[in-house]
């Protein structure tokens, strides 16, 4: 590997060579970080759905309170 770095660096110049290899590790950390983004972002939406469901019980639990209440307030 070392023999083809320093060929290149031969035949195209060190910033060439410093240009693609910094190029190169930007990518394979860019790749990192967006499979990072991409496990945040599915946890968020899991949560999300949980917070409806959440909210659906809440809303079922209300109505079926006043519902309650209505209904002794007739009596």
């Amino acid at each position: 590997m070392w023999e083809n770095v320093l060929q290149m660096a031969t035949e195209y110049g060190i910033w060439a060579v410093l240009f693609v290899s910094l190029f190169c590790k930007q990518l394979k950390e860019s790749k990192v970080r967006e499979e990072k983004y991409q496990a945040t972002i599915e946890s968020l939406a899991d949560k999300l759905k949980m917070v409806a469901e959440i909210k659906t019980y809440v809303e079922e639990i209300r109505s079926a309170l006043s519902d309650h209440g209505s209904t002794s307030h007739n009596e």
